[in-house]
């Protein structure tokens, strides 16, 4: 079995067609390295999706932006402790 790399393709700071765009073209590039998507093949797919995945066996995932609002929420609703600082 052919060894792929992990990827994180981050979109997140692109919007719109721009992201739409991108995306497409980040995934016919993955295509021709042999990655593919495990419910589309090799398609292009979720071209609104801010984050894409590629992983070690080859399939590409994603996640939506509805998948990480609530991520982020929590995120900037944790309480960090309030550093020390020494004189």
């Amino acid at each position: 079995m052919k060894e792929y790399k992990e990827y994180k393709i981050d979109l997140s700071m692109y919007y719109g067609k721009v992201r739409e765009a991108l995306s497409t073209a980040v995934q016919y590039h993955a295509f021709e390295l042999g990655y593919e998507w495990n419910s589309a093949g090799k398609e292009a797919f979720w071209t609104k999706s801010p984050y894409l995945f590629f992983d070690e066996g080859g399939m590409i995932t994603h996640l939506s932006e509805q998948e990480i609002s609530p991520i982020l929420k929590g995120i900037a609703e944790m309480k960090y402790p309030q550093p020390t600082f020494y004189h």
